[in-house]
């Protein structure tokens, strides 16, 4: 049901308990005196003095009766007592005394004040106490009347505070009042003592309702500069009879408006504006929510094209208004991290949010109501009525402003004495979520790639954003994921706009990282990072086998194995481009490929060879390839032709397990035609031994001598040949000394 607390008077609730006492008692003050009678003379003719019994008023006349019990209310900044005025005994009441007693004792009522009016205003105490009042006259003091009931009354725990509306200004609020916020209707009005001839607006209470923050117009006489500052005032000052000295927190050229303290009560959020109508719209008007301490300070701006900010219970974040765009309500975390937007808001104005974190806002001229965690919603209709203004009671109350006349702010009623969601109007049922996107984009970094010069990187990223639960197509990919804007940072340097692929210049050698933040329509944000080195020095690189340009395998696997080592080592693997060349007795190829292996091996047959060069690559930087290195696997002697007298040798140590001997002049060992430009010969020398001359087809390669002194299995290589020639290999004994042949290695290198 509606309530309609005192004429013209627009309510903001904020918190607070309220106990109604009464208004213009001065604690402290004596008990109103009894008149003393006064005589006169007068002469009868003789000169004699008579006395003269004087003309008193109200000769019949008593000390005041009894009167109705006064009525209590629980105020923040005090108690309040409001009583009905009785039998004055035939005398005019001079005023009332209001006394004080600990409850349930039979003490004497100790008087803390007395009035003229027929309410009172004291400070609480912090122990159970009960009221009395007794009126007094000419003749003296009534009894006592203590308060109707023996404690205050339960469920009057709001304080309500508004900007009082005077219509000879033409609808300005002149002065702060504070409402019972209870369901009784006839709360008293408890007037504030502020330095009269300024425009107060927009006031709100601290935690524990010690101190109020508003708006004061920076010319006397009204707001008709339209410039406003923020100023803050002792509560129980303020509704005193002193004149408080107000404590001015902002001068932003201007006007500061809405304000709001934090949960802890060190910092009030306010909207500043440069529009000339303190009540106007905040659409298209250059606004902004800002921050100050709550003692005193410098302004922080926290977020432009916004307004009514309003603060989560944890005091980590605001919800604001958005003044730009579609509008709509967004969540702004103090700490300085980038808003979230809450999804489905557009056209919201005036949130409020509830201690349990429900988030309450006017829409199409209804009330929207989140419960806590914002994923379900309940509308509630005001049957087209205006509303200016929500607010939530420190019991989860939720009290709504409501105009009669949606262009007037001078007829303004209030509702805020009941649960919203049940009374006064009736649940429209669920409507279409509000739900927060909670799903962050997912950010890729894919690749990080060399530039066109040294110190230059190329970084490739994607992103990817679904609807979170609760969402129709919960799992889809969100139709503006394409347009949501990212931020790049390089070795934590500041976040600048950033596209795929991410070109850096100029990187130090060394370690790097590089960061990307995708943020999406809800202000989810999704983030990805990735190390990577950068190598400025060329690398080196030497070859380790075979230990020689041209070797022989003589594994019995015929695996021929190459090894090499890289310099510098930047804690980043290199990779090697490799260049080799196969030989065989048909012919020769030639292959490219890289690893990133430090040893390469193939298997080759009898009468191939393979020649390798390597190169490293780190960072994009190369070596020169190294010079060519080859392996020959040879023919056994077993797999030669023998002509002439020729007797075979079991022995550890010979290639293929034997070789041949001969001790006869003219015995030859033959291969299959070969491609060659060098002959080498598996032999063993020593003492006595003889010679072997040796042909390619009909050219003579030379003579190999296996005398020595020393017994040796080795290679001798013939001298090499200027090209390629085609023909068998031909060994041909010289003597009738003996020779040891184990193998014939030919090669192309």
């Amino acid at each position: 049901m509606f309530h309609r607390p005192a004429p013209r008077t627009p309510l903001m609730v904020v918190l607070g308990l309220v106990i109604t006492l009464g208004v213009g008692a001065t604690p402290g003050a004596t008990s109103a005196a009894s008149a003393a009678p006064t005589l006169t003379t007068s002469t009868d003719g003789t000169g004699a003095l008579a006395p003269q019994v004087p003309d008193l008023p109200g000769r019949d006349s008593t000390v005041p009766a009894a009167f109705a019990p006064p009525e209590g209310y629980r105020f923040l900044v005090g108690d309040a007592l409001v009583w009905q005025q009785g039998d004055d005994g035939g005398l005019p009441i001079t005023g009332y005394d209001v006394g004080r007693r600990t409850a349930g004792s039979s003490e004497d009522w100790t008087v803390i004040g007395n009035t003229t009016s027929q309410t009172f205003l004291v400070h609480p105490t912090d122990t159970d106490t009960a009221y009395a009042v007794r009126a007094v006259n000419a003749l003296g003091a009534g009894p006592w009347v203590p308060m109707a009931q023996p404690a205050l009354p339960l469920g009057v725990d709001n304080l309500v505070v508004s900007d009082r509306i005077d219509p000879a200004y033409n609808g300005a609020p002149q002065r702060l009042v504070l409402l019972s916020g209870s369901d009784e209707a006839d709360a008293p009005n408890i007037p504030s003592s502020l330095p009269t001839g300024y425009d107060y607006r927009t006031p709100a209470a601290s935690p524990g309702a010690t101190s109020l923050v508003y708006a004061r117009s920076t010319a006397s006489g009204g707001g008709t500069d339209n410039e406003y500052d923020l100023y803050t005032s002792p509560v129980l000052n303020l509704f005193g009879d002193t004149t408080p000295t107000p404590t001015q927190l902002t001068s932003l050229p201007g006007t500061e408006r809405d304000p709001a303290y934090s949960p802890d009560g060190t910092t009030v959020a306010f909207t500043h504006s440069t529009s000339n109508d303190f009540y106007g719209p905040l659409v298209g008007v250059d606004v902004s929510v800002w921050t100050v301490p709550a003692t005193g300070g410098t302004p922080v701006e926290l977020l432009a094209d916004a307004g009514q900010p309003v603060w989560s219970p944890d005091g980590k974040n605001l919800v604001v208004v958005r003044t730009s765009g579609s509008g709509g309500l967004a969540e702004v975390p103090v700490d300085g991290d980038p808003p979230i937007d809450l999804a489905n808001t557009a056209g919201a104005s005036h949130p409020a949010i509830g201690p349990d974190g429900s988030l309450a806002y006017v829409s199409a001229g209804g009330v929207v109501v989140l419960a806590p965690g914002w994923t379900t919603s309940h509308t509630y209709s005001f049957n087209g009525a205006h509303i200016s203004g929500l607010a939530y009671g420190p019991d989860g109350r939720l009290y709504a402003t409501v105009s009669r006349y949606p262009a007037a702010l001078d007829a303004v009623e209030v509702v805020g004495t009941t649960d919203i969601p049940t009374d006064p109007t009736t649940a429209s049922g669920p409507v279409a979520p509000v739900i927060r996107d909670t799903v962050a984009p997912h950010v890729q970094i894919e690749h990080v790639g060399r530039g066109t010069g040294p110190g230059t990187r190329s970084i490739s990223f994607s992103h990817t954003d679904s609807y979170g639960p609760g969402y129709a197509g919960e799992g889809a990919s969100t139709p503006g994921a394409a347009l949501q804007p990212a931020t790049c940072s390089v070795d934590a340097g500041t976040w600048a706009p950033c596209t795929s692929p991410l070109v850096v210049t100029g990187l130090a050698e060394g370690d790097h990282d590089v960061r990307v933040r995708v943020t999406d329509e809800a202000g989810n944000v999704g983030t990805a990072e990735r190390s990577f080195t950068v190598v400025t020095t060329t690398p080196s690189i030497s070859m380790d086998l075979p230990d020689s340009a041209s070797a022989v395998d003589l594994t019995p696997s015929g695996e021929a194995t190459f090894a090499w080592t890289s310099a510098p080592d930047h804690g980043i693997r290199p990779h090697f481009d490799l260049r080799w060349q196969s030989s065989s007795p048909r012919g020769q190829t030639r292959h490219q490929g890289s690893t990133t292996a430090q040893t390469w091996s193939r298997t080759l047959r009898p009468g191939h060879e393979i020649c390798l060069s390597v190169r490293a690559v780190s960072q994009g930087l190369s070596s020169p390839f190294t010079k060519t290195r080859c392996i020959t696997r040879p023919y056994d002697d077993a797999a030669l032709r023998q002509s002439g007298r020729w007797s075979t040798r079991q022995r550890t140590g010979a290639y293929g397990g034997s070789s041949s001997v001969a001790r006869s002049e003219g015995a030859e060992l033959t291969t299959r035609s070969v491609i060659a430009t060098r002959v080498g010969v598996l032999v063993t020398t020593g003492r006595g031994f003889g010679s072997v001359r040796a042909y390619l087809g009909r050219h003579y390669l030379g003579t190999l001598h296996l005398a020595s002194a020393t017994h040796r299995h080795v290679l001798l290589r013939l001298p090499a040949l200027s090209r390629a020639l085609t023909g068998r290999v031909r060994l041909v004994t010289t003597s009738h000394r003996p020779v040891d042949i184990d193998a014939v290695a030919v090669s192309r290198s």
